[in-house]
């Protein structure tokens, strides 16, 4: 398969993934989505869809949460979770 990203110009999809195969021409369209309502709604992405709207999750339980983004392209989550005591 073939890749070509078409960047979008809005904060709720942040670029759309077009992928082709070579022996079938077939293309299929992924999109990424930045809006945490359309990323539960559509159950599509990857992990940094996934990072979004689990970090969104752990905020509205008054988790602190971040997300992590290395220099492979991945993200991942960190939270903060302090026991009773402190």
């Amino acid at each position: 398969m073939q890749a070509q990203t078409i960047i979008g110009n809005s904060w709720k999809m942040r670029k759309v993934e077009i992928f082709r195969c070579k022996n079938c021409n077939y293309k299929y369209a992924f999109p990424r989505y930045s809006e945490i309502l359309k990323i539960a709604e559509t159950r599509i992405g990857r992990c940094s869809e996934w990072s979004m709207l689990f970090g969104a999750m752990l905020n509205s339980l008054e988790i602190k949460a971040r997300i992590v983004h290395d220099f492979l392209d991945h993200c991942w989550n960190e939270a903060i979770l302090l026991s009773d005591g402190e």
